[in-house]
């Protein structure tokens, strides 16, 4: 289920037009699309799973991580910018699950999810099913920094003291 209230949670960092390179094993043609035009992926985690990831090093079962996917617009309606881009429309919420005991009957602790309204981008649905691990689940496995997360990206999460 689509958590409530994510937007509160700790954000642990932005990028701008990441994608995967097209010859990886797991570059679907939807990723493929996610190029162009470029998109701001803004990363929050759970405020619990936050804190014990500073005192372990490491992210709890339960971790939940939610990449709320926004447009990179350049132009607003004040006509008062030069340069430079902003988060526009919303066009997506996707989210990864760390749960070693996963409803699904899988094995692999990490579950990643896509709550966006394939109707309306802009909108969620409350519920998604996993993708298929070999969708996501190995490709993180193989090329995030730690533990199927994308720490090399997230500041809070790379810098941590």
């Amino acid at each position: 289920m689509l958590p409530t209230g994510f937007e509160t949670w700790v954000f642990v960092g932005s990028n701008l037009g990441l994608s995967y390179k097209h010859d990886l094993a797991a570059t679907t043609a939807r990723e493929a699309a996610r190029a162009d035009p470029q998109q701001f992926h803004n990363v929050y985690i759970a405020r619990s799973a936050y804190s014990h990831f500073l005192a372990n090093g490491s992210f709890p079962d339960r971790t939940i991580l939610v990449m709320e996917v926004f447009a990179a617009n350049g132009a607003e309606p004040k006509n008062i910018l030069s340069n430079g881009v902003f988060n526009g429309p919303r066009t997506g919420v996707e989210i990864a699950v760390k749960n070693l005991h996963r409803p699904d009957g899988k094995t692999t602790p990490w579950a990643y999810y896509d709550f966006t309204d394939p109707s309306d981008p802009t909108k969620t649905r409350p519920v998604a099913n996993a993708f298929p691990d070999e969708a996501c689940e190995s490709c993180h496995r193989a090329h995030a920094n730690l533990d199927n997360v994308w720490v090399q990206f997230y500041p809070t999460l790379r810098d941590r003291k």
